[in-house]
């Protein structure tokens, strides 16, 4: 669908590597007639990896999505995608790199927060770490393009440059594309789905 490319940018803050954290539920593929205008109904998308950030190379991060917005599929093999998407993001210090207090992290991030990034607040965390929560703050990114079926995958081409291949399942009247991690950084992993409701 072109939602995860195109608003990758709400998580900037979530590079590669290993990480921690629950992951949202992901359902199987099972390919079917996506053709038609769909409305975003719900979403749980989860990128888990290493904190881009200069403070600490091995900060774990987990950023958790919510899209909105709808997205519509032609016969003649075009889309049309209006959407965005903004959620939070936890990123966990380890004790090996909080050489200050976690309030003095937070007041560095705020200071020069990681492109999408609102509202950094730091607390202690087991071990002696800091846990930091942050906003990241909403982000649309309206799309169109040409798109390719092959079994239950999608390939998405926006017409402003880009592609992405992701996995959905189309039953009826409800939709779920289901993300894949060839849009994202080496090592970082993506679970759940993005739900749609054919209007």
């Amino acid at each position: 669908m072109g939602l995860l490319a195109a608003l990758l940018g709400a998580s900037s803050g979530v590079s590669c590597g290993g990480g921690a954290g629950g992951s949202c539920s992901t359902p199987a593929a099972c390919g079917g007639n996506i053709v038609g205008s769909w409305l975003v109904t719900s979403s749980c998308v989860q990128l888990t990896g290493t904190f881009s950030s200069s403070l600490c190379p091995t900060a774990t991060a987990v950023a958790s999505l919510q899209y909105s917005g709808q997205v519509s599929y032609t016969a003649s093999m075009t889309y049309t995608l209006n959407a965005s998407a903004g959620g939070t993001e936890t990123i966990d210090f380890p004790v090996s790199c909080v050489t200050t207090t976690c309030d003095q992290i937070a007041q560095t991030l705020q200071a020069s927060p990681p492109d999408g990034l609102t509202s950094i607040h730091c607390s202690a965390g087991a071990g002696g770490g800091c846990n930091c929560t942050a906003t990241l703050a909403p982000q649309s990114t309206p799309e169109t393009g040409t798109y390719t079926l092959s079994g239950t995958s999608i390939t998405t081409s926006s017409s402003t440059g880009g592609g992405e291949t992701d996995s959905y399942c189309a039953v009826g009247d409800h939709l779920d594309i289901i993300p894949a991690t060839g849009s994202l950084s080496s090592g970082t992993t993506i679970s759940g789905s993005i739900g749609l409701t054919k209007q």
